[in-house]
């Protein structure tokens, strides 16, 4: 099961974090963590460890920072 935060609620799924991520990548959305994907749009601020959604600090997998951090980069410029 995978838990969906949106502005207004919570959705549960039985999608896997791989599949979600595939449907959700076109879509501006990034998989920071295993356990995380974010929108790009919504990230306020980011650290070699962390990036900032909504005044939440979420955590950068090892897994994921290289990609992470080069498309943020990438993004910004």
């Amino acid at each position: 099961y995978a838990l969906i935060h949106t502005k207004n609620t919570r959705l549960i799924t039985r999608q896997t974090m791989k599949k979600l991520d595939e449907l959700l990548a076109p879509h501006g959305f990034i998989r920071v963590h295993r356990s995380w994907i974010v929108p790009y749009d919504r990230i306020a601020s980011w650290t070699t460890y962390s990036v900032s959604v909504d005044e939440k600090e979420i955590p950068i997998g090892k897994t994921y920072r290289k990609t992470v951090l080069d498309y943020l980069e990438k993004a910004s410029r």
